[in-house]
């Protein structure tokens, strides 16, 4: 038996010391943590921003403005970017690990490691 935890969404997985704990739940937590730090810091930029618009000339303004915005573009991007392909790589985990279970036995398998003869 391994000591390492079970990650699925049927059971909790224990970690080493024992305490059990829901991989979905963590998931969940770990996702609403990233998209509340790309919120704040998407804030932060367009405040930033707008607070100088009132300090700066128009081209000044609108150049600040557009950084600004492209970069919350860019960031608010990349996270779901990253959480997308996230999303897909652990589906394909649980589906592999529940659905390729002893697929790959007997005739089956030999059939396809074998070599083209000449």
């Amino acid at each position: 038996m391994s000591d390492e935890p079970v990650f699925n969404d049927e059971c909790p997985a224990a970690d080493l010391d024992g305490h059990e704990y829901d991989y979905t739940r963590v998931e969940t937590v770990r996702s609403l943590a990233g998209l509340i730090a790309v919120l704040a810091g998407d804030a932060a930029i367009a405040l930033a921003a707008v607070l100088s618009f009132g300090h700066l000339d128009a081209n000044q303004g609108m150049s600040v403005l557009t950084a600004g915005f492209t970069s919350i573009t860019a960031i608010t991007t990349a996270y779901f970017g990253i959480k997308a392909a996230s999303n897909t790589a652990d589906r394909a985990i649980r589906r592999k690990r529940h659905k390729g279970r002893g697929r790959r036995h007997g005739k089956s398998a030999a059939r396809s490691h074998r070599t083209p003869q000449t």
